[in-house]
């Protein structure tokens, strides 16, 4: 199902997919029952969202055996932003995609338990974005984040990650010619940088505790302390 309008569920739920599947949504879907979509099925379903899309009330992924449950952001000439907890809004979704060429910011405060978040866009931190027990963070190669706000547990595999001022990093792994820079105002802290990795510490930009392994590199013309 494919919506650029609205689709107004007046008592109930949105768009209820009982059998599971797609909805790529660039508009408006709203449920009167707090649930904007709900998905069912036995198989993969997929919520893919563009720039301007507006939900009102949650998405339910399927929990049925064999359900999985993917939200992609999707590219497009305008950039995205997703102002709630990835964790609150999208409830079951374990797998969570940034195309190729998407510019997205998350500006809540998201606590990714057991989800895996692949970046190979552009993605703009402002909020909080955390892994919890079981959630992986992955930066590829192609990809990248800005973090103006807090990011914990993120792992750079050939992309590179920037702290601006007044952003912070922590417990970050950065390999396989991946780069982490701290600018002006940033900080990062524990971050373990191996094969291929880089760490790149800017003037007043601060780095603390970081472990060093066979391969990795890092250069700092800021604050640096605990390595």
């Amino acid at each position: 199902m494919t919506n650029g309008g609205t689709i107004r569920g007046t008592t109930g739920t949105g768009i209820n997919l009982a059998a599971g599947g797609t909805v790529v949504d660039a508009g408006t879907i709203s449920g009167g029952n707090g649930t904007a979509i709900s998905f069912g099925g036995t198989a993969g379903n997929l919520l893919v969202l563009d720039p301007g899309y507006k939900l009102s009330g949650v998405v339910v992924g399927g929990t049925s055996a064999g359900a999985s449950n993917t939200l992609e952001l999707a590219s497009a000439a305008s950039a995205g932003t997703v102002t709630a907890a990835l964790n609150t809004e999208f409830v079951n979704f374990g797998t969570v995609n940034v195309d190729v060429g998407a510019n997205w910011t998350l500006t809540g405060t998201s606590s990714l338990a057991g989800v895996t978040l692949t970046d190979l866009g552009t993605l703009t931190n402002t909020g909080s974005l955390g892994g919890g027990a079981g959630a992986i963070i992955v930066i590829s190669s192609g990809g990248s984040e800005i973090v103006l706000g807090a990011d914990k547990g993120t792992q750079i595999r050939g992309g590179s990650e920037t702290v601006s001022s007044g952003g912070s990093a922590t417990s970050t792994t950065v390999s396989s010619g991946g780069s982490l820079t701290v600018s002006s105002g940033g900080t990062a802290s524990g971050t373990t940088i191996s094969g291929g990795g880089f760490e790149y510490v800017l003037t007043s930009g601060s780095a603390s505790a970081a472990v060093v392994s066979s391969g990795g590199q890092q250069s700092s013309a800021g604050r640096r302390a605990g390595r």
